[in-house]
């Protein structure tokens, strides 16, 4: 069995790289575990809680073959392509055409 750790905010930011308003809004909704209290001014989270939290969002999303990832190319803005068609950080595919 792993040792037992506490988790505090900071530990949080960067395990899961979400900030305090996404994490107490996911608590409020029961998608994160709660925070336990540690004294009546600090609280923290069990880092098995915040461990298994992790590897089910990982179950959670979909995971591209091999095969699907061979016509994939990362262009030098933050843009995926794939197909001639780039897909911006807004979500929105663009097509994508040659330089005249």
């Amino acid at each position: 069995m792993k040792p037992l750790k506490i988790y505090r905010m900071p530990d949080i930011f960067s395990t899961t790289g979400l900030k305090s308003s996404t994490i107490y809004k996911l608590v409020r909704n029961k998608e994160f575990p709660p925070p336990i209290k540690l004294t009546s001014r600090s609280s923290g989270w069990l880092s098995h809680d915040i461990e298994r939290w992790l590897e089910s969002r990982l179950t959670d999303q979909p995971v591209l073959k091999s095969a699907e990832t061979e016509h994939l190319a990362v262009a030098e803005s933050p843009t995926l392509v794939a197909d001639g068609v780039s897909v911006a950080r807004s979500g929105r595919p663009q097509k994508i055409g040659r330089a005249k």
